[in-house]
Formats: structure tokens, C-alpha cells, sequence
């Protein structure tokens, strides 16, 4: 039985514009502008887009489109932790590598010194020394007053 397309769009609770470009775009079929609903319901099952198929495990996803909204999110994360670095280098919280490494080279060079000047500075009192334990006490107290030495310096490598 042909109905109108307003009687057509009034059974769906569609808008009329809506049923008459639906027709338009030949979406519908029609015989003079009316409409046989039970073609009508088959032609737009049949013309529906389908449904987009779940990808397969291990699949390679498509990127999504990111929205205004994450982008900026991502922008004013990434100046938030940049201010935060900024302010931890001027509070002295953060320092550069390179300080780091020129201030470990200097404390290196500093031990490397103290301690190739021990035998120079125990050769005399070593010489008359006979016994392991005489020798043993001299080096001892030698190595840990160096080892003070370095201690008290520590936190003064510039």
C-alpha cells in the first residue's frame, strides 16, 4: 500500500525534509511521490553503511584524531614541567650534567693526588722499619688521615 512521504516520515518520527531527501538522494524509492513503506524499510537497511569491522589481535591500529582539547592538554603539560625545571635550576635543586661531571673530575683528580703522594711522604719513615705490624700502623694512620683530609674537602669542589 503507497502512503505519503509525510505520512511515511509521521509513522518513522522523522522530519518530512528529512524522508523527502532520503528520497531525493534516491535512498527511498517511490512511484509519484508516494512511498511503499516495506521497500522503503528494505532499501534503507539496505543502503545503511555497515558497520566498521573490530581490527584483529596484533593488528595495526589507525591513529586517532586528536582533539583540540588533548593537544592543548598536551601543550600545557609539557610547559608546565618545563616551568618546573626552570624553577628548580634557579632554587639550585637541578643542576646541569656537565656540572656534575667537571665537579666529579676535580674531586677524582683530588683523591688521585692524595693518594700517589703517600709513598712519597712515608719512604723515610718506612725505611727503618722492619717488622709488618710497624709497617701495617704507619700506613694505616696514613691512609685514614687522607682519607679525613678528603672528607673535610668533600662539599668544596668547585
Amino acid at each position: 500500500m503507497l502512503i505519503s512521504q509525510r505520512e511515511y516520515a509521521r509513522r518513522k518520527r522523522w522530519s518530512s525534509p528529512y524522508v523527502n531527501r532520503l528520497v531525493k538522494q534516491g535512498k527511498i524509492p517511490n512511484e509519484g511521490g508516494k512511498i511503499d513503506p516495506e521497500l522503503a524499510d528494505a532499501a534503507l537497511v539496505a543502503n545503511r553503511a555497515p558497520l566498521k569491522a573490530i581490527p584483529e589481535p596484533g593488528a595495526k591500529a589507525q591513529p586517532m584524531p586528536v582533539s583540540y582539547i588533548q593537544a592543548r592538554t598536551v601543550t600545557e603539560t609539557y610547559k608546565a614541567k618545563k616551568g618546573k625545571l626552570l624553577y628548580e635550576r634557579l632554587t639550585g635543586k637541578l643542576v646541569s650534567l656537565e656540572d656534575v661531571k667537571r665537579a666529579l673530575e676535580q674531586s677524582n683528580a683530588i683523591i688521585r693526588a692524595k693518594l700517589l703522594s703517600i709513598p712519597t711522604k712515608l719512604a723515610p719513615r718506612l725505611a727503618g722499619k722492619h717488622t709488618a705490624v710497624e709497617l701495617k700502623a704507619i700506613l694505616q694512620t696514613e691512609i685514614y688521615e687522607v682519607l679525613r683530609e678528603l672528607a673535610a674537602t668533600a662539599g668544596n669542589v668547585e
